[in-house]
């Protein structure tokens, strides 16, 4: 029952991080000019896509391992952006030590993407039979890379990231959590299973 706190402050994370990052792209932040406004495809992405995952999992309560899956996958959105900087840190030939590496952090962030649907296709090959969340959570991965390299380099996304800037910390946080707490109440009220109608009934055939 706490994921119906954890799961919508989750989301208003994204939510805050998608206003905080068109803030420092407007502000002209190197690594958001260069990189950060194009990744907001991503964060805008995961707003949208985690509830879908959350309404998924109270949907599938039922089946405990699939609704475990759907849990647990709801953190894959957040592999990526610390791989990226685990790799950034320490891994030879992507260490990013100032301006003059910073190129090297697109390198970094193939290789987290990569990592992460990698392993979401492990746990997938480890229990195909009701793996399919984490075939799901590769998709939402594989979805991230691709607006980061289409829509995330256009002129029309860079003129979309403003009217961001406007929006407040609060509104941001407050739209995900309405959102996040919207995909669990309709996953839980939408399974169409009343109590007790798994119960066999008397004079049943």
């Amino acid at each position: 029952m706490s994921a119906f706190v954890l799961a919508p402050l989750l989301v208003a994370g994204f939510g805050m991080a998608t206003q905080a990052g068109a803030v420092k792209a407007a502000s002209q932040h190197p690594f958001y000019e260069m990189f950060g406004k194009a990744l907001l495809t991503a964060d805008v992405w995961l707003l949208f896509t985690t509830p879908l995952v959350l309404f998924l999992a109270f949907r599938f309560r039922r089946q405990v391992r699939v609704h475990s899956a759907l849990m647990l996958s709801t953190l894959v959105g957040l592999m990526p952006p610390m791989l990226s900087r685990l790799y950034a840190g320490f891994m030879p030939g992507m260490t990013v030590r100032g301006p003059d590496t910073l190129y090297r952090f697109e390198y970094c962030l193939y290789a987290s993407m990569a990592t992460t649907v990698v392993a979401a296709l492990w746990l997938y090959a480890r229990n195909r039979k009701d793996g399919w969340p984490w075939l799901l959570a590769a998709g939402i991965t594989i979805g991230c890379y691709a607006l980061f390299m289409t829509l995330g380099q256009t002129s029309a996304w860079s003129a979309a990231v403003i009217p961001i800037t406007d929006t407040p910390a609060w509104v941001a946080a407050k739209a995900g959590l309405v959102l996040g707490l919207a995909a669990c109440l309709a996953g839980w009220y939408g399974t169409g299973t009343r109590r007790g109608a798994l119960v066999e009934q008397p004079g049943a055939g």
